[in-house]
């Protein structure tokens, strides 16, 4: 979100996703439940066709020990890394082309031409974890689905929409998919189980969140074949777990368990209190913030699944704060901590 306060602290902002190896890529992706990759690549001379992708695949589990995925509210790789000798990114500019702004070599003239924050935030969050921010449950379930309204219903633009809920729906922001910056139903005032994720009232209202999220993520896959034990813990299976039926046979057959841990400023009393965010005065330096106040709820992608921040051994053992992952840097335990 466009908000100045969180600016303030770079790590109040920055999310960290780590995954142990024997690689990530192997181990939760296109091995296993999608079948033998022979039947999609044909020809000895194909870098990714078999025994060179196996080989791939083998020296990827011998030598990556940790994959981390580091991100910043609202900014762009290129705005970060452009500058950076060999970092090319995904908008490598042709030859003889004039770079956006100051980031040379790079063409960015759709995503962040100024060099300022581009957002909302949220959506990206959870599209980092499941490549998506609910297409696939709108259409599992039309009601849920957002109803639209264009700045010129002649012509049926996003740019000037708005969203809001169906009519029955509990609140304003659910709806799906995930276009805002609404806090996630996970430890928001709607959610009703005994143990459920921190919350800061500051960042986004608890009595407005989102829906819970019920689609397919890469930590849902990353349970591998002990999928069956971690989700006998969840709290509300038939509502959390319905439209992930036969994803959770999938994983349960084909894939291999990976350890994952997400890691955010604020998440725990780990972490420091942000002074930045008092009640009714939140870019004002307090004495006495309240609670959660250096987190910033609408980034933790996983709180918005209720099959994982409201399952007591996937909040338990998976979600972190800041201070944690650091801790467990130094103190070499980040494998345990994962």
């Amino acid at each position: 979100m466009y908000r100045n306060k969180y600016r303030n602290s770079a790590a109040a902002a920055l999310g960290v996703i780590a995954m142990a190896s024997p690689a990530a890529a192997a181990e939760g992706g296109w091995g296993g439940s999608y079948g033998s990759s022979a039947s999609y690549y044909a020809g000895s001379q194909d870098p990714y066709a078999p025994p060179a992708l196996d080989r791939k695949i083998a020296i990827l589990r011998q030598k990556v020990k940790y994959v981390f995925v580091i991100f910043h509210e609202n900014e762009s790789f290129d705005h970060y890394f452009g500058t950076y000798p060999g970092a090319n990114g995904l908008f490598e500019a042709p030859p003889g082309f004039t770079p956006a702004n100051q980031t040379p070599s790079f063409k960015q003239r759709l995503l962040d031409t100024t060099l300022t924050i581009v957002g909302p935030s949220t959506p990206n969050a959870i599209a980092i974890i499941a490549g998506q921010s609910g297409q696939t449950q709108w259409a599992e379930d039309p009601s849920e689905g957002a109803v639209t309204t264009y700045a010129n219903s002649a012509f049926p633009n996003v740019e000037g929409a708005s969203y809001q809920a169906s009519p029955g729906q509990a609140t304003s922001n659910a709806y799906v998919p995930v276009v805002s910056d609404p806090g996630p139903f996970p430890g928001s005032n709607l959610d009703t189980n005994k143990v459920k994720p921190p919350y800061n009232p500051n960042d986004e209202s608890p009595t407005n969140p989102a829906l819970n999220l019920t689609f397919a993520t890469q930590p849902l896959s990353y349970m591998g074949s002990g999928i069956e034990k971690i989700i006998a813990t969840d709290p509300n299976p038939a509502a959390d777990l319905l439209d992930v039926q036969q994803d959770i046979k999938e994983i349960a057959a084909f894939n291999r368990p990976v350890q994952w841990g997400w890691y955010q400023q604020g998440f725990n009393s780990n972490d420091a209190l942000d002074p930045y965010e008092a009640p009714g005065t939140p870019t004002a330096p307090t004495s006495s913030p309240i609670p959660n106040s250096g987190y910033v709820l609408h980034h933790n992608a996983p709180q918005y699944f209720a099959y994982l921040a409201d399952n007591p051994q996937v909040l338990n053992s998976n979600l972190h704060g800041a201070k944690d992952f650091f801790n467990a840097v130094e103190g070499r335990t980040l494998a345990r901590r994962l």
